[in-house]
């Protein structure tokens, strides 16, 4: 076996060394893994006052290095809180999803009684890995109890309708993702260390506006509605209870 070299070279990176970081090989891949969620359950910030919040923040990001500036560009039209990811194989299991959603109305009213509207309280900016920048929420408010209690007794009522569903079960940690870069392969940019040190150390007690929390949504991870927001697929209506089945397309489009 000949073991000349081929004399290919590879093409070298354009992106400064520090800002590279290599993933680990896997060297096994299961049928589950290959099953990545492809929908989510979340609520969408809507609030003009935070909306505009965030920009202004996000507007001080470019001057990170690693952050893609054009990724910022109405990014803060996206922002959302994921409650959990699910992984649905058809259509058909994609409408007992939406069944099930549903008919958990009881639960929903229960957390979120209609007299008692909940408030989505933002406050602090911290990091995954200098990767990913988030809004955390106030500890001090009884909404990180709420969604925790929601997360958990949703998770297992969906498990008892139909337990193919494959649903995340990571721990339930409430954020607002403000800014992830885009994965490049085994490949995926990292943030200035110190920049983001310091601008989450600045903004650690940072308090926004309070977002209402008026529906829940089932959302599409793969698909993109004509707003740039995630393609509705579902939406309970917290103030009246009332529930819309948006899986058509042209529906959800709208």
């Amino acid at each position: 076996v000949s073991t000349q070299s081929t004399g290919r070279k590879r093409k070298a990176s354009t992106l400064p060394s520090e800002h590279l970081e290599i993933k680990p090989k896997r060297l096994k891949i299961t049928v589950e893994e290959k099953k990545r969620p492809n929908y989510f359950f979340g609520l969408r910030l809507t609030d003009e006052e935070v909306l505009n919040q965030a920009k202004a923040l996000m507007g001080r990001l470019g001057d990170i290095g690693g952050v893609q500036k054009d990724r910022l560009l109405n990014l803060h039209r996206k922002l959302h809180l994921t409650l959990f990811p699910v992984y649905v194989s058809t259509d058909a299991h994609l409408s007992v999803l939406i069944r099930s959603f549903e008919e958990s109305k009881a639960l929903f009213k229960e957390i979120f009684p209609l007299e008692q509207p909940t408030n989505l309280l933002l406050k602090g900016v911290g990091h995954f890995n200098y990767r990913v920048l988030w809004a955390g929420i106030d500890p001090t408010s009884n909404c990180n109890e709420k969604l925790s209690n929601l997360v958990t007794r949703f998770r297992n009522d969906l498990r008892n309708v139909d337990p193919t569903f494959i649903i995340d079960d990571k721990k339930f940690v409430p954020h607002v993702t403000l800014y992830k870069p885009p994965s490049y392969g085994v490949r995926y940019l990292k943030l200035d260390k110190q920049k983001i040190e310091e601008l989450c150390r600045e903004l650690q007690n940072h308090e926004f506006s309070a977002q209402k929390i008026n529906s829940v949504l089932l959302l599409s991870m793969k698909e993109m509605a004509s707003d740039g927001f995630y393609r509705t697929c579902a939406e309970l209506d917290l103030m009246d209870l009332s529930f819309r089945d948006l899986s058509s397309k042209a529906e959800s489009a709208q």
